[in-house]
């Protein structure tokens, strides 16, 4: 079995710019486009991850989680003492075990109208996907959140279904899921209690790069989806993995056969030598900013996410 890693609080990213605040110089709407010219090359298919490109914006849900980042900065007492708590605790805990006691460090990757909008756009270019309305409105509908650290990003995702199920490495983040009513669980029970074609949507959110074994871990979560189920994962790139183990890091186990360097390159290498083989099938895709709350510097910090949809093949 697979371990699960919990999302990443980003304190290496850039600053980007929020509304009202021009005291940051920087801009990240360009966030959602892809760098340079070109996308994977031409023809074939190619053309197909060009057709399959969603170009997502700045909506109302990322404008108040950034408007949140903003307020959050003002409060200087609260960052002062989230700062003092950190260098106490950091000898002992990993950094997601102090966001957890600290209850900070929340996260954004999309809005409930941006995944709808990937869906609909697959939906329109596929003959042969499924009808993700049908899907993801019938009855009993179930999420499967992998690594949902303090629920921020399932809150959005669960929008769509009737129930949730959450995954997470570290106690204290399973007690902060709790209390949004989202039932959690570890690494060691999740997957026992996974039976086969369980979930019409599972989301692998920043999870692949901090987890030991993401080929497993994938390979497990397909078993668990049901036949016209949706999987939407997340991952940063450039690829960097590596996993916390209590406060240190260590590389994982098992690498993926990622090819490039840039963005692009290793985006398109990710649907054709990661998904393709795994029987996975693209729906849809876009460029994203990974959001987090900041600190003193910086009221928030910024990474680029590859953003995926995908289906099973056949």
């Amino acid at each position: 079995m697979a371990a699960c890693y919990c999302r990443k609080c980003l304190r290496t990213g850039r600053p980007v710019t929020l509304p009202d605040a021009p005291k940051l110089a920087v801009d990240f709407k360009y966030d959602y486009q892809l760098p340079g010219e070109g996308l994977c090359g031409n023809g074939g298919s190619h053309g197909r991850l060009t057709e399959a490109f969603v170009p997502l914006d700045r909506d109302a849900a990322t404008a108040r989680f950034l408007a949140t980042c903003d307020r959050k900065t003002d409060n200087v007492l609260c960052i002062m003492w989230h700062s003092c708590a950190q260098s106490l605790l950091s000898p002992l805990l990993s950094v997601t075990s102090i966001n957890a006691i600290l209850a900070r460090g929340g996260m954004f990757v999309l809005s409930t109208d941006h995944l709808r909008r990937l869906l609909s756009h697959g939906a329109s270019i596929r003959n042969d996907g499924p009808d993700w309305r049908r899907v993801l409105g019938a009855s009993g509908t179930t999420l499967l959140d992998i690594g949902a650290g303090d629920g921020g990003v399932t809150a959005h995702l669960a929008e769509l279904v009737q129930h949730v199920v959450t995954t997470e490495v570290d106690a204290v983040m399973r007690w902060r899921l709790r209390q949004r009513g989202y039932r959690s669980l570890s690494p060691e029970t999740w997957q026992a209690s996974c039976s086969q074609d369980s979930y019409e949507l599972i989301a692998i959110m920043n999870v692949l790069d901090r987890c030991d074994k993401p080929l497993t871990l994938l390979r497990d979560l397909i078993n668990c989806l049901s036949p016209n189920g949706f999987m939407v994962i997340a991952v940063v790139l450039p690829f960097r993995p590596f996993v916390e183990e209590g406060a240190k890091r260590k590389a994982p186990s098992e690498a993926l056969p990622l090819c490039g360097e840039s963005f692009q390159a290793q985006a398109c290498s990710m649907i054709t030598d990661v998904f393709g083989p795994l029987g996975l099938v693209l729906h849809a895709w876009s460029r994203v900013p990974y959001l987090c709350e900041g600190d003193l510097i910086r009221p928030v910090y910024s990474l680029d996410d590859a953003l995926f949809v995908l289906t099973k093949a056949g």
